[in-house]
């Protein structure tokens, strides 16, 4: 981000941003192997759909310009949190999910 805003021109708001966990572990030299897993923070009921069709999370994202709109102005959204089955991703699922990925790394580059 500071790269970003002083590309913009603007290095107050650069100065805001600190070096990412990536540009530091590249500060210290050598080829370092960098990963980056994104896990979603909540999970949509699966539905039956065809494959390769995620239709419950495509409705859910049609609506989700309007749940924003009622979130801001402090509406309840426990109706659309019933209709799509959110539901925040298991802390032990996401854990078993970054250390597969740091397993499969490893195997990768032979350690």
């Amino acid at each position: 981000m500071r790269t970003f805003f002083l590309a913009k021109g603007d290095p107050d708001t650069a100065a805001h941003f600190r070096m990412s966990s990536m540009e530091f572990v590249r500060s210290l030299g050598g080829d370092p192997l960098c990963l980056v897993t994104e896990l979603p923070l909540f999970v949509v009921r699966h539905r039956p759909s065809p494959p390769g069709m995620p239709v419950a999370y495509l409705e859910f994202r049609e609506q989700l310009p309007e749940l924003r709109l009622r979130a801001e102005k402090g509406a309840p959204l426990d109706e659309a949190r019933r209709l799509f089955g959110l539901r925040a991703l298991p802390l032990a699922v996401a854990m078993r999910l970054q250390l597969q990925t740091i397993g499969f790394a490893l195997e990768t580059v032979g350690v």
